[in-house]
């Protein structure tokens, strides 16, 4: 068996992005979970936990792809392939959704909508995959093609991985956020901001009053927000909803948005309701609400621009008023 870094890059390139996938949605478990709904994957992937058990599984195949060495290296190998053309087809046929969806394939290194080149890209690891089966079958693992290897294959395997070093610094490095939010209290107020523990922002699509599709987490990156649900038919939400044009105004950088389960062309003809529909989000099929756990109404959650929750959810009346009163008071103390 001979080795060549030609032979063995394939092999470490899957290894690499099966890694990379595995630990950021790990660390994005809620995320991973929000984008099998909006996906729209089978409801018995999410019974059997598969959003917490695939990032184990990426990063077990790919310890596969670097130990098991021939005649059986070109398994796990198979494995890989299969994966990705599964992540293909999932992409393609997220494509023809009538409304735009937000992919986490690699948490959030890869947040992003769902387009034509997030199809080449995944069809791109698909060829790749395609060819360490080959070398797999050919060289064995990726340790026995390392092992092997000359010292001319580790010089040339270091200089690409220096090459992508200073890439990701140069490029995926720079960026500024414009608004930051501090940390808001969670629940009744009682917590400290080091208490805390923020989530990921959910991927998860909601309509707005033009009737566009909007990503939660694309409106968030451009301002923070604070949303608020209701319900015309909820008594207790219409304290709410008065307040909250007087709410808007002492918010600052952050914006307040209204947030309703039923569509926005059905809410009462109402000074009080109509004072709220010209920015107002439709949470069509309760899809961002799920992705809380459920929320009544009203509740209220304050969202960053760096893609996590900055305080809630909060569900109450009464608590609802505290948790905006203490937002606005932590905006004033900031400025």
């Amino acid at each position: 068996m001979t080795a060549a870094a030609p032979w063995v890059l394939p092999q470490l390139l899957i290894v690499i992005v099966l890694v990379v996938s595995g630990v950021a949605k790990l660390r994005e478990s809620v995320s991973t979970a929000s984008a099998f709904a909006q996906l729209q994957l089978p409801g018995f992937l999410r019974t059997l936990r598969a959003p917490r058990l695939l990032p184990w599984g990426e990063l077990a195949l790919a310890a596969l792809l670097l130990v098991v060495p021939r005649p059986w290296a070109w398994l796990p190998a198979a494995a890989g392939l299969v994966l990705m053309l599964t992540y293909l087809g999932i992409i393609v046929r997220a494509l023809r959704f009538p409304y735009p969806v937000t992919c986490n394939c690699f948490g959030r290194l890869g947040l992003g909508l769902v387009e034509a080149k997030t199809a080449w890209r995944n069809a791109l690891l698909s060829a790749i995959a395609a060819v360490s089966v080959y070398t797999a079958w050919r060289q064995g693992s990726v340790v026995q093609q390392l092992i092997a290897a000359p010292a001319a294959v580790w010089w040339w395997l270091l200089g690409i991985a220096v090459t992508v070093l200073l890439t990701w610094f140069v490029v995926g490095g720079s960026g500024t956020r414009i608004v930051h939010v501090p940390a808001a209290p969670a629940a009744d107020g009682a917590l400290d901001d080091a208490d805390y523990l923020r989530t990921p922002t959910p991927l998860t699509t909601v309509v707005d009053a033009q009737g566009i599709p909007q990503s939660i987490r694309t409106l968030a990156r451009r301002e923070a927000h604070l949303l608020i649900f209701l319900s015309p038919t909820c008594g207790a939400c219409e304290v709410v909803a008065e307040a909250m044009p007087r709410w808007a105004e002492r918010l600052g950088p952050v914006r307040l948005r209204a947030v309703f389960y039923v569509p926005l062309d059905t809410l009462p003809d109402e000074p009080m309701w109509n004072a709220l529909t010209a920015d107002a989000l439709h949470d069509k099929d309760g899809a961002l609400s799920d992705a809380f756990g459920g929320l009544a109404t009203p509740s209220a959650v304050l969202l960053g621009t760096d893609d996590l929750l900055a305080g809630g959810p909060i569900t109450g009346n009464g608590d609802v008023v505290e948790f905006v009163e203490d937002v606005i008071g932590q905006i004033h103390e900031a400025e």
